[in-house]
């Protein structure tokens, strides 16, 4: 019965230690509204901030995912690969190594596309 009692005890505190990193994890900054270039291509998801920060991994839920490659689209000849500047609102995470081959230093969870603001100027359009 001792053994019993002991093994869930441990079980308890390993959940509970998981639902903690888990939710450490996730955690980054709050909500925030940015403007940049969003470039979708070959096994790139990036975003790059107007402020000169980045470029972030870009994920996000179903929709405003969708929008995005909408939006890419349409500001591309209908080519999903290709870039579109827009006003996202979306969380940023903590530092660490994100997307593809770890390269990104910060991934941008978007949470909604609140603008389109047309094909990247040349600046943005040479770094993405």
């Amino acid at each position: 019965m001792r053994r019993r009692r002991a093994l869930l005890a441990l079980v308890g505190a390993a959940v509970g230690a998981a639902a903690a990193i888990t939710a450490c994890a996730g955690a980054g900054r709050d909500a925030a509204t940015y403007q940049g270039v969003y470039r979708a291509g070959f096994e790139t998801q990036a975003f790059w901030p107007a402020d000169g920060a980045g470029p972030y991994w870009v994920e996000g839920d179903a929709k405003a995912l969708d929008a995005l490659d909408a939006a890419v689209k349409r500001a591309n000849g209908g080519s999903p690969w290709g870039g579109v500047r827009v006003e996202l609102e979306g969380a940023l995470s903590p530092p660490g190594k994100y997307g593809h081959l770890n390269a990104y230093q910060h991934k941008l969870r978007v949470l909604k596309v609140k603008a389109v603001l047309g094909p990247p100027d040349d600046a943005a359009g040479a770094r993405g």
